[in-house]
């Protein structure tokens, strides 16, 4: 949505987890077109990014500002971020104009960098950004990471659920060594089964 709001050819998604950005997800028009939708996905390998200012997206993630870059490989040297050319180069691909994004949970905390990158206008040309339309853009990433927000506290509910299983499980063993001992040979056997399975 975002990519379609911005008339960009490409985007990305990265989640920040601990100290690092994990790079999830990322769509380009240009490749898909020319590589197929099979090998776009094999082009893109997640990766961890540290939050440092080094990159664009750690820099976006360590900071929490938008950065808006009209071409890629015009970065000043004395910029604080730089730019990593290496994919370009082994995909036969040129980043142009980049916009990332933070997004922000409740508290203002960055929990993930959404990039764009090379917005186009109705000629299919590649331009800069549009400045006007940031604040547009904000609200979208803002929108993204209230859901990833709800699907990771989904994901964090599940587990404390399946803890709790499992810590009843252990609590019942306590009970009688009979119980403790079908409980075991119910657990190897499940496994057995789901192996074969």
């Amino acid at each position: 949505e975002a990519r379609t709001f911005a008339n960009c050819d490409a985007g990305s998604l990265y989640i920040k987890e601990g100290d690092h950005l994990n790079f999830v997800i990322s769509q380009n028009d240009t490749l898909a077109a020319r590589e197929s939708k099979k090998a776009e996905e094999m082009l893109f390998k997640p990766f961890p990014v540290p939050i440092s200012n080094q990159s664009l997206s750690g820099y976006v993630a360590n900071t929490g500002t938008l950065v808006n870059i009209p071409d890629a490989y015009a970065i000043p040297d004395s910029a604080e971020y730089h730019f990593d050319r290496s994919f370009d180069q082994r995909v036969n691909y040129r980043t142009t104009s980049m916009l990332q994004l933070p997004m922000k949970d409740v508290r203002g905390g960055v929990i993930g960098v959404l990039q764009l990158i090379n917005a186009k206008d109705q000629n299919g040309k590649i331009i800069p950004f549009n400045r006007d339309s940031e604040e547009l853009m904000l609200s979208v990433a803002s929108q993204a990471a209230v859901a990833i927000k709800n699907a990771q506290l989904n994901k964090e509910i599940k587990e404390a659920h399946l803890d709790t299983i499992m810590r009843l499980g252990l609590a019942a063993e306590y009970r009688d060594k009979e119980t403790g001992g079908h409980i075991h040979r119910m657990s190897h056997y499940s496994g057995i089964i789901a192996k074969m399975m």
